[in-house]
């Protein structure tokens, strides 16, 4: 028996009596798994969008439509306690519930449970008995063929739910891969974040260059995979770390232990960082594991890449960021260079926020190039450095973003100096003097802009 959640109930309470309504999908697996489930899926054999607006009125929800052609809509609503609830409703395929679920992907997705009886589960294709046993099966020989990216989907549920591949399946797997090009790029994408954002990334990366996937999603240009898995394992655990896990023994030696304690006070400033989610529902910590993959790559490699992933200009602007200037840190620590305000203001200026990625995509890079012989004093240098950055961005918004004393207006007014580039390049060197704490009054800048004139630094 499934224990219906307050949105279901309601749901039942808008059944029509002559139509039938169905609990499928990802909810069923989920519950019999003992894991919560906010997604709920519901076909339905009548108007899906008519129950679905009625829903989205009793919720003071969202109403959109989905896909016409199937009567697929989506109802997005507040549960009450903070959570978002997301309802999909979809008309029958076939024409009974065993039908529809026959054209699903996965046998463990292929259950049902009848909105009018839910005391027991339909399951035509024994999906409850894989789940137990721990078997990943499609529905049909023909389930990846219908849809290449099932593929990549077989990959995510297998590494999520912690499910063997029979060898029948993985052939299936193996004679689908070339369908991948007839797939979009958008949903190709959508679904390698899905599975960067699942448990163990890594596994999910060792998987897809097994089964030969990586040159049909865009990283193609991936050759150095263990390289790639490794970092991204690191870097993995050291995000799970600043949400609140904490590092089990085995965890490479000293480093994350010491991670942890370094970005003490900065760690909820780190944690809201790293959770954010864009407009495109694709998270902070999506890109960042995605630049792990592609860390090794030259520029000529990754730009093309990550411009034939149908990004969002935000999210490619991000990853050309902390890509292009991924030695940026290292080669601070190495050189000695004395990281007082002037050189983090300048850090930042030419990182933005995206800086913050790039700290911890850098000691992900340090621990993955530590040897069998410690470098405990080149690590605890690094961390030293990205500490010191990290705690300015958070705590010292002085450095990071002075508020300017003087202005182009004022430039022009006090001066006589004409508009143009001159005005711009004052105005940076003001801003950078506050940040380095050499000016801290408007009489000091303009004292300081008197002298620039003085030294020729501008032609009147």
């Amino acid at each position: 028996m499934i224990v219906l959640s307050d949105e279901i109930k309601i749901i039942q309470t808008l059944l029509q009596p002559d139509e039938k309504y169905y609990i499928v999908g990802g909810m069923i697996r989920d519950t019999l798994l003992s894991r919560q489930s906010q997604d709920i899926d519901i076909v339905c054999s009548g108007d899906s969008y008519k129950i679905a607006k009625k829903l989205a009125d009793k919720l003071s929800g969202s109403f959109f439509v989905l896909d016409a052609e199937r009567n697929a809509c989506r109802v997005i609503a507040n549960n009450g306690q903070g959570k978002k609830v997301i309802v999909d409703f979809t008309r029958l395929r076939g024409d009974s519930i065993d039908d529809d679920l026959k054209e699903r992907d996965f046998t463990i997705n292929a259950m049902a449970v009848d909105l009018a009886n839910s005391d027991s589960i339909i399951d035509p294709l024994s999906g409850g008995n894989d789940l137990m046993e721990k078997k990943l099966q499609p529905c049909s020989d023909s389930c990846f063929l219908d849809d290449p990216l099932r593929v990549i989907r077989a990959i995510r549920y297998s590494v999520k739910y912690d499910l063997h591949i029979e060898t029948k399946t993985q052939e299936l797997i193996r004679q689908a891969v070339k369908g991948l090009p007839n797939v979009s790029v958008e949903r190709k994408r959508d679904e390698l974040f899905k599975l960067l954002d699942n448990k163990k990334p890594w596994v999910s990366l060792q998987l897809l260059s097994h089964f030969g996937i990586l040159q049909y999603i865009g990283l193609e240009a991936v050759s150095q995979i263990n390289e790639a898995v490794s970092r991204l394992r690191i870097l993995d655990h050291q995000l799970a770390y600043l949400e609140g896990a904490n590092p089990s023994s085995g965890d490479e030696y000293f480093q994350f232990a010491s991670f942890i304690s370094g970005f003490k006070n900065s760690r909820p400033g780190l944690r809201d960082h790293i959770t954010q989610v864009n407009q495109s529902d694709r998270s902070k910590k999506g890109l960042d594991k995605l630049a792990a993959i592609l860390w090794d790559l030259d520029e000529g490699q990754w730009r093309p890449m990550i411009k034939e992933m149908a990004l969002s200009v935000e999210e490619q602007n991000h990853l050309e960021v902390v890509l292009h200037y991924r030695d940026m840190i290292v080669k601070m620590v190495e050189s000695q260079t004395d990281l007082d305000s002037r050189t983090v203001y300048r850090f930042f200026k030419k990182t933005g926020k995206s800086g913050i990625d790039l700290v911890l995509l850098s000691l992900a890079e340090k621990v993955n190039c530590l040897s069998s012989e410690l470098d405990e004093t080149g690590w605890l240098a690094l961390l030293q450095v990205c500490q010191s950055l990290v705690e300015t961005w958070f705590e010292k918004p002085e450095v990071i973003s002075p508020e300017p004393f003087l202005t182009g207006r004022d430039l022009m007014f006090e001066f006589d100096i004409p508009q143009g580039p001159c005005i711009g390049t004052l105005l940076d060197g003001l801003v950078e003097e506050q940040a380095a704490g050499e000016i801290k009054t408007r009489k000091e800048a303009l004292i300081w802009v008197e002298r620039q004139i003085q030294r020729n630094f501008i032609t009147q």
